[in-house]
């Protein structure tokens, strides 16, 4: 019985000594992929000092006047500021608006009721109205749920229990939520699809023009022979946008309809934040390299 417990603990002890060599393993690798990329930096910094000094002598010849050079922001820097734009994004791409919501009622129960009629499990975590509160406009309600996957689902139940006769849901519209950039890009192309729908409304009425929720300009073509709209798959605006593909210059796809509906839902996708795999990317060193010197002459940036 004793010799079994020693090889029993020796055994555990091997196993032990093998997971520690292992993590001591992976930390010398970490560590020389930082020396490695320390060294990338200061070669990078000597080089952009000698071209800053050759600068300054031929501005001198010149006789002009030398613009002192911004300090390059540092490899934390440029890590914090990645995971604090994702986080950013992450957290609008769990976000949903609700428009025409009233403020008589409280904004939670109002939720908890909505949420239990389209069958919807999980709650928000969160639910605010931008703005101020005033009696001539209603507030639009911001709703934070947990992930993106919550928040498009809340989407997707909403618009099946509209078409379902025995859910009776209130007379609200659900969009996802937009960033400040999202929102100046939506409105660009708010512009654009009028004006295309007007000038086709001029030449037929069958053919009409829409935005999507996710910034999608869509062509609609309407079928004479069941009476309704159908989508144009092969038609892109004129910046040559391919309307069959998902959207890259705004956050989320959209899912659609068959139906003409300007108010469609659209589904994101989360590109998860991996700093291991970030930091072992050829593109990404080349990226930190070109924003490095970019910012330190006060040039534009193209990453």
């Amino acid at each position: 019985m004793a010799n079994w417990k020693k090889s029993e603990l020796k055994a555990k002890k091997k196993e032990d000594l093998t997971k520690d060599s292992s993590s001591n393993s992976e930390v010398k690798e970490l560590r020389e992929e930082m020396r490695e990329l320390k060294t990338q930096m200061l070669e990078l910094l000597s080089n952009m000092n000698m071209l800053s000094q050759t600068r300054t002598a031929d501005q001198g010849e010149l006789g002009s006047h030398t613009v002192p050079l911004a300090t390059p922001p540092t490899f934390a820097d440029i890590v914090r500021s990645t995971v604090k734009n994702t986080t950013k994004e992450e957290k609008a791409q769990a976000q949903v608006v609700i428009s025409n919501a009233k403020e008589e009622d409280s904004d939670l129960q109002f939720m908890s009721s909505l949420c239990e009629k389209i069958s919807h499990k999980s709650m928000p975590k969160n639910v605010s109205r931008i703005g101020t509160k005033s009696a001539d406009r209603v507030r639009p309600m911001v709703v934070t749920f947990d992930s993106n996957f919550d928040a498009r689902t809340f989407m997707s139940r909403f618009d099946d229990s509209k078409s379902d006769d025995d859910v009776s849901t209130p007379p609200i519209k659900i969009r996802p939520y937009r960033t400040r950039e999202d929102q100046t890009m939506y409105k660009k192309k708010l512009k654009i699809t009028r004006e295309l729908d007007k000038k086709a409304k001029d030449e037929s009425p069958n053919i009409s023009f829409s935005l999507m929720n996710n910034g999608c300009i869509w062509k609609y073509t309407k079928d004479a022979a069941c009476n309704k709209w159908r989508r144009d798959p092969e038609w892109s605006d004129s910046e040559d946008r391919d309307n069959t593909k998902p959207k890259e210059s705004m956050s989320g796809n959209d899912y659609g309809t068959a139906q003409h509906n300007p108010h469609g839902t659209q589904q994101w996708n989360l590109l998860p934040l991996n700093i291991r795999s970030m930091r072992n990317s050829v593109t990404f060193k080349k990226q930190l390299k070109t924003f490095l010197f970019n910012r330190a002459f006060n040039e534009p940036v193209s990453c």
